[in-house]
């Protein structure tokens, strides 16, 4: 078998492998890239908690090696049975998953949809950010050669004994240094191709050769790998720093887990369409497992916080009650 053969092979059988509990449960192979490489996985999703991953490409080695199939799909089953991560065969660094010191820099963040993710926030530290959630997970390959990674839910985070906030940082910081926030011109390609804009120009330059065209500029911020970059909006400092290079506020639509489309303010005459025209576009080209939110959001400048899209009539309001919080009134939320 080659290996896209092998993949529909383990697919095909491992529910033979599986406990009863499993037997209802969705099984797939999906993608999963790490800094260093591009992986399938095989997934047990099981509703309402942490998913566990068997990384397809390591056990096709032990395939070309002469193991049998049936020997590598039965080994699957019964460690995903288990509930635990399963990586090439083994427990990877289970002694060491309950040792914060040692297991801290291999936890990383992403975020996800609240909304679409209720359930699963129940059983997992998270943060709230408007209608996303920021989640921890374990990427066992930053401190090991063994590729693997899990969800981190709230009974191995109550063994560590430190607070949600300690978790928060601790991932933030890994997952900028792992993942470097990106921050380019969404229509950097077509000016290139066009001999518009040199790739060096500055936001400025771009800024006026998109006004010169009658038409607003975007930006998409995201990571080098362009996986979970919707993440970098929570990097410290980053929605500062943006704030500065666009010289003032501007609109935050996070319609991607992978990826987050920056407007300046300035340059939107109705942002009720643009939100409406944006979210068709992610609706008809995004897989819905890779989905963030709807809503569009504003950072402000001045208050240097980031608020749901309102009105200038509540921009004012919210000044005078400093509002320390994301706002969401959903009486301004439009019908799409």
């Amino acid at each position: 078998m080659n290996y896209q053969e092998f993949k529909q092979y383990v697919l095909d059988n491992i529910r033979n492998y599986l406990p009863a509990e499993l037997q209802e449960c969705e099984v797939a192979v999906v993608p999963y890239n790490t800094p260093k490489m591009q992986k399938d996985a095989l997934v047990v999703k099981r509703p309402g908690q942490a998913e566990t991953y068997s990384y397809l490409r390591d056990y096709y080695k032990e395939y070309q090696g002469g193991r049998l199939e049936g020997s590598i799909v039965a080994e699957i089953g019964q460690l995903q049975g288990q509930g635990k991560p399963v990586v090439m065969g083994q427990l990877p660094l289970y002694d060491l998953v309950t040792d914060w010191q040692q297991i801290q820099p291999a936890i990383v963040g992403t975020v996800v949809s609240a909304r679409r993710n209720a359930e699963l926030l129940e059983q997992v530290p998270h943060k709230l950010e408007g209608d996303m959630a920021i989640v921890y997970r374990i990427d066992y390959e930053l401190i090991s050669p063994i590729p693997g990674i899990s969800l981190i839910d709230r009974s191995l985070f109550s063994t560590w004994g430190i607070s949600q906030e300690k978790l928060h940082d601790v991932a933030i910081q890994n997952t900028q240094k792992v993942w470097p926030a990106k921050f380019e011109y969404l229509n950097e390609a077509i000016m290139q191709l066009a001999n518009e804009v040199h790739p060096a120009a500055s936001p400025d330059e771009y800024i006026e050769k998109m006004k010169s065209k009658g038409i607003f500029p975007i930006f998409l911020l995201s990571n080098q790998d362009k996986v979970y970059g919707a993440t970098a909006l929570f990097y410290p400092g980053i929605k500062e720093e943006i704030a500065k290079r666009l010289q003032g506020d501007y609109y935050i639509l996070p319609g991607s887990v992978h990826e987050v489309i920056i407007v300046p303010q300035d340059f939107v005459k109705e942002a009720e369409g643009m939100r409406r025209i944006i979210n068709r576009i992610n609706r008809s080209m995004l897989d819905p497992k890779d989905c963030l939110t709807d809503r569009m959001y504003i950072y402000d400048q001045e208050m240097q916080r980031v608020l749901e899209f309102y009105t200038p009539e509540e921009k004012i309001a919210c000044r005078e009650e400093k509002v320390s919080e994301i706002l969401r009134p959903e009486d301004l939320e439009p019908e799409l």
